[in-house]
């Protein structure tokens, strides 16, 4: 079997070393987009005539599916050797593809775009960056975007080209090519119109090439089209960069706008103590409904303040609730101890709890917090007047019944990278967490601090498979509080499947979709929105 590649930013196109592979006919080329679309994971029979007859497989579909299998085999592989496993295996009720043999365009997009990142010479990084782009034809999965089984994966792969396009902008920015700034940022605004950030490095590049009023008519633009489209002001990035042209600041000089503020002091850091263990927390606000955000991977309550993401997010909140986040054990401000059960976990947030003197709150859960707070809302719920549930889940392994879930030897390759890297390099957590500030390197060096502070490779190795264990699915038809999910489409750490599997089996629940790909709630342009449907739940539920 020899290797075959597979494109699909764009039409789906399947060669080998002899040329185009013709895949003819609407069904199978579905059935062909699929299994690519899963590549190397499990899909099941039944998954896949959902997917090839749109939700509606007819009697003897399963036939017919295999039959459709059997020619895309002899196809992708017309001289099959003995003792050689095709590049479509037989696994028990179901197919997979195997990625041994194979070449996609998107994973090597990934790559690419994943080197650029990393890469510091701005002149290399512009090459590799440009590998990227060169590999995108249109949108992913063309003939199959709109089917619901493959958008998710869609807005994903999209946001990574928008990112990739800043990222580009950026690096021509710190080269000082103004006019290939302007000239590509101009496309990349009228494609991605909601994306802040080309608007600033055009106007920017507008300002150093002597064009003052085009650079203040462009922020103009940016902020009537965020005013009339969300309803919302541009950032604190675009108003400064607003004040500094109108000021003629002499301090302007090529490069990406500041993202990380200097050092700022939170509030007072308190200590709840159960069984020995001191769980550092904060309380910011002094008025309005509790509001309780329940701590995620890894944190620091003092150090998150130097973000101004993180310490904007939480300023929001506060401006109407009484906002509580804390530092879970082993992790942050809290003591450096084992101990990661969800039985122990849910102890610790009682404890905060308890000392704070909230009786009752709205509880935020964000990734891992979700499922946190979820267990104490099943085992308190006279404390729990709400749930917040954002880029969460109840599971994140693959099981023969969550089929959604990603595989443990990936989940397990995953814990192993971070740990790797974990406090050196902070490039590969960006890229999961917050790919938005991807292209930002003061983001990334401060990034890397933060994690050294929050917690120890050999402890992050440790939440992680504590994670891995995580399932809540059985508690779910036990909650009873008003709840909401929200999701950003293109979380890659969290797929937004697993957030709309929350909302489907919690009563009553309202699920909330947001533009995007960053896992973290404060990073993105949709961070104000995420931080007000909260604080309107918190309000809305403070009565009960």
């Amino acid at each position: 079997m020899g290797r075959v590649r597979l494109d699909v930013l764009g039409a789906l196109v399947v060669s080998d070393e002899g040329g185009t592979i013709p895949l003819n006919g609407d069904r199978r080329r579905t059935l062909m987009a699929a299994l690519a679309l899963r590549r190397g994971v499990h899909c099941s029979a039944a998954w896949l005539a959902d997917v090839v007859w749109r939700a509606s497989p007819p009697a003897g579909a399963s036939a017919t599916l295999h039959s459709h299998i059997s020619i895309l085999r002899r196809l992708l592989d017309p001289e099959p050797q003995p003792g050689v496993p095709s590049i479509i295996r037989t696994v028990p009720d179901g197919y997979v593809l195997d990625t041994t043999e194979l070449d996609v365009d998107a994973d090597r997009f990934i790559a690419a775009l994943l080197d650029a990142r990393r890469t510091l010479d701005p002149a290399s990084r512009l090459e590799r960056v440009q590998a990227a782009l060169d590999l995108w034809r249109g949108t992913p999965f063309a003939e199959h975007a709109d089917l619901e089984q493959f958008q998710g994966e869609v807005a994903r792969l999209e946001n990574l080209a928008a990112e990739a396009l800043t990222l580009r902008l950026a690096t021509l920015a710190l080269l000082g090519r103004d006019a290939d700034v302007i000239a590509h940022g101009e496309l990349v605004m009228a494609e991605h119109p909601l994306r802040e950030r080309p608007w600033v490095f055009v106007a920017e590049a507008l300002y150093r090439t002597g064009r003052q009023a085009d650079a203040l008519r462009t922020l103009s633009r940016l902020r009537m089209m965020l005013g009339d489209t969300l309803g919302i002001v541009p950032s604190a990035e675009a108003q400064d960069l607003e004040n500094r042209i109108l000021t003629q600041d002499p301090t302007l000089r090529p490069g990406p706008t500041a993202i990380v503020a200097t050092r700022a002091e939170g509030p007072r850091t308190h200590y709840a103590s159960i069984d020995g263990v001191h769980i550092a927390y904060q309380v910011v606000g002094d008025v309005g409904p509790w509001l309780v955000a329940v701590p995620p991977l890894a944190q620091n309550i003092e150090i998150c303040w130097e973000d101004r993401h993180h310490r904007r997010l939480i300023e929001r909140a506060a401006g109407s609730c009484r906002f509580v986040h804390f530092d879970k054990r082993g992790t942050g401000m809290s003591d450096r101890t084992a101990g990661l059960t969800m039985v122990e976990r849910v102890r610790d947030f009682a404890a905060v709890l308890d000392d704070a003197g909230i009786d009752r709150a709205l509880l935020c859960g964000v990734s891992e917090g979700g499922a946190v707070a979820l267990s104490f809302a099943a085992a308190h719920p006279e404390r729990v007047a709400g749930l917040y549930l954002v880029n969460t889940y109840a599971r994140m392994t693959f099981g023969p019944d969550y089929p959604i879930g990603v595989p443990v030897d990936q989940y397990n390759a995953r814990t192993a990278s971070w740990a790797a890297t974990w406090g050196q390099d902070s490039s590969d957590l960006v890229d999961w967490f917050a790919p938005s500030l991807s292209d930002d390197a003061q983001y990334r060096v401060w990034l890397a601090r933060y994690m050294r502070q929050s917690c120890s490779p050999g402890t992050l190795a440790s939440i992680n498979r504590a994670n891995a264990t995580i399932d809540v699915r059985a508690v779910l038809g036990e909650i009873e509080v008003p709840t909401v999910v929200a999701h950003r489409v293109g979380d890659r750490v969290v797929p937004i499947a697993w957030g709309r599997h929350l909302a489907l089996h919690i009563r009553g629940a309202r699920f909330i979709e947001f533009d995007g790909s960053d896992h973290l709630p404060w990073v993105g342009d949709t961070w104000a929105e995420i931080v007000d449907v909260g604080v309107d739940l918190a309000q809305a539920t403070a009565g009960r």
